[in-house]
């Protein structure tokens, strides 16, 4: 699956990640692969993806950005839908 590289420097900037966002927009192609853009975030440290869910006290959801087609990163566990604990 393929991002922008604007729609990566925008979910960095979102989280408070103004550095890494202005480095992913010179260093990521356009587009940028989804696991180029995962790997380039995890070369920097950038592997707690608490700040992305909804309610802290639930798993992450697949969505788009979590699709269900790509395995989650180590330590990562994610449900099929919100709120659907296994």
């Amino acid at each position: 699956m393929k991002l922008t590289r604007q729609h990566v420097v925008d979910m960095l900037q979102t989280a408070g990640l103004r550095g890494l966002a202005e480095e992913a927009g010179r260093a990521l192609p356009d587009p940028v692969e989804y696991d180029h853009a995962e790997n380039f975030l995890a070369e920097r440290g950038v592997t707690d993806f608490d700040l992305y869910r909804v309610d802290p006290r639930e798993p992450l959801a697949q969505d788009f950005f979590l699709p269900d087609d790509i395995p989650p990163p180590p330590g990562v566990a994610t449900v099929e839908t919100y709120g659907d604990r296994r």
